[in-house]
């Protein structure tokens, strides 16, 4: 066999119980990515603009879902929740949002 080595009659076979390998395996380092600058003011104007998008599109959503299952049980009061729901993750989604613009600066 290729890559073993005759070892002496002591062993029976005449094969060291070991194999040895000339090859060289080398790790490969993957580059750090390369990020845009922080400073850039459309990325900075997009970001913002979508935090005061956040919450009138939650509270909508919240009511348009409330309005169709107030539809489907025949009620007159789901909306509000809905709107009281979309309201809650809206704002909470902004928080999340400023916190995560705070720590990138």
């Amino acid at each position: 066999m290729a890559g073993e080595r005759q070892g002496s009659a002591r062993d029976g076979l005449g094969i060291r119980p070991y194999m040895t390998c000339s090859c060289r395996i080398s790790s490969v380092v993957p580059e750090e990515p390369t990020r845009p600058p922080k400073s850039n003011a459309l990325v900075s104007a997009a970001r913002y603009s979508e935090i005061g998008f956040i919450i009138p599109a939650a509270v909508f959503l919240g009511y348009i879902l409330g309005r169709l299952l107030d539809r489907w049980f025949h009620t007159h009061w789901i909306f509000i929740a809905g709107v009281i729901f979309g309201a809650i993750a809206g704002f909470t989604e902004m928080i999340r949002k400023a916190s995560a613009a705070m720590r990138d600066k």
